[in-house]
């Protein structure tokens, strides 16, 4: 939201007719930047991957 209002801050609001659809451009934008490059960075995990929890069906419960 910041980035956002940044770039809000810094625009010229004259020549905006619609500042909604403007704002609304600008945040999806910043959105779906944001989500590219955290899929690029989830590319390379380096760790142990934890196992899958196994389900106790007598409690119902998630054994450890």
């Amino acid at each position: 939201m910041q980035d956002a209002y940044l770039r809000w801050h810094a625009s010229d609001r004259a020549a905006i007719d619609e500042p909604r659809r403007y704002l609304g451009t600008v945040v999806t934008r910043l959105c779906l930047d944001r989500m590219k490059s955290a899929r690029a960075r989830r590319e390379f995990y380096v760790g142990q991957w934890l196992p899958e929890p196994v389900v106790d069906d007598r409690h119902g419960s998630i054994a450890p």
